[in-house]
């Protein structure tokens, strides 16, 4: 991975994230019941 990337991680899989002793690292978890998206907008989220 380099910077700027983006990784999905289904939920059966092992989840543990570190960064290597000369940087750090910044994640978000968005965690929601998989496959349970039937739609969506625009108006769904904050856009940035």
């Amino acid at each position: 991975l380099t910077a700027g990337d983006w990784l999905r991680i289904a939920p059966a899989a092992k989840r543990q994230f570190s960064a290597a002793a000369d940087c750090g690292i910044t994640f978000v978890c968005i965690q929601v019941k998989e496959n349970s998206l039937g739609g969506f907008t625009a108006d769904d989220a904050i856009v940035y």
